[in-house]
């Protein structure tokens, strides 16, 4: 990892943390094998979503972002999806939030072997609203909670 790509996430790490601490960001650091089959930087942003997804953002060589959902149900990391472009600093706690809000609501939704666990429903339920909210905030939107308790845990959470 260059100097260049470190610097790059340090810049945004911060910030993108802020807007959703609930899933605990970290920065990790793969193994190369892991590096080149995902084509993510030896220091990523790795955001846990739900029960088995992640959304990683990551610097390149050339100054742009990757920014990718993956899946890890099967005991192994898959890519869902993956973006690359030239983004702003500013613009990536918004995308990255949104991804997981995105995640979460396909999660959500699932059904048959890969549904969402009951025990796991309202812990995931109540932070998709927590992170809609955050979101609507963020891009001046606006979202009604889905529930009172969802509501309060929100209010709690930004004070």
């Amino acid at each position: 990892m260059s100097v260049r790509q470190r610097r790059q996430l340090n810049r945004v790490v911060d910030s993108v943390m802020r807007l959703m601490p609930e899933l605990s960001p970290r920065i990790i650091e793969p193994a190369a094998d892991k590096q080149r089959e995902l084509n993510i930087a030896e220091q990523t942003l790795l955001v846990r979503v739900g029960t088995h997804r992640m959304i990683a953002l990551s610097p390149t060589e050339s100054g742009q972002w990757t920014i990718q959902e993956l899946d890890s149900l099967t005991g192994d990391l898959v890519v869902i999806w993956g973006e690359t472009g030239d983004l702003e600093d500013d613009q990536l706690g918004p995308i990255v939030l949104s991804a997981a809000v995105g995640s979460l609501e396909e999660q959500l939704a699932m059904s048959g072997e890969i549904e969402v666990h009951e025990d796991m429903r309202p812990i995931l339920t109540n932070q998709l609203t927590i992170l809609r909210q955050r979101l609507s905030m963020v891009t001046g939107g606006v979202v009604v909670a889905e529930s009172a308790e969802a509501e309060v845990e929100f209010e709690d959470a930004v004070g």
